[in-house]
């Protein structure tokens, strides 16, 4: 499953990214406690890097979907269900999936 991100112009990619790094000082250590705690539930069914990934991408379709509608060229981008985490590729990069 190769996840499609979105096609920014370069307002809206700066403007992605940095509200992005912000998002994630707080997501990352909450979604560490939240795999934790469905780890425990689940047996371990969803790897870390995964899940992580998984949900920094729906953070970054919720902002294309919100507050950055107006500067994304196509903000048709889909979330994706918590069956997809085990399909999902674990690369993350910083700018490379926006620019």
């Amino acid at each position: 499953m190769e996840p499609r991100f979105p096609n920014t112009g370069l307002a809206g990619g700066i403007a992605l990214g940095l509200l992005r790094a912000v998002l994630l000082w707080v997501t990352v250590p909450l979604s560490f406690i939240a795999w934790l705690l469905i780890g425990l539930g689940v047996g371990g069914k969803y790897p870390l890097r995964k899940f992580l990934h998984w949900v920094d991408y729906n953070i970054t379709v919720t902002l294309c979907r919100t507050l950055l509608r107006p500067l994304m060229n196509d903000p048709q981008l889909v979330w994706l269900s918590p069956k997809q985490i085990v399909e999902m590729d674990t690369h993350v990069s910083l700018f490379g999936d926006f620019f």
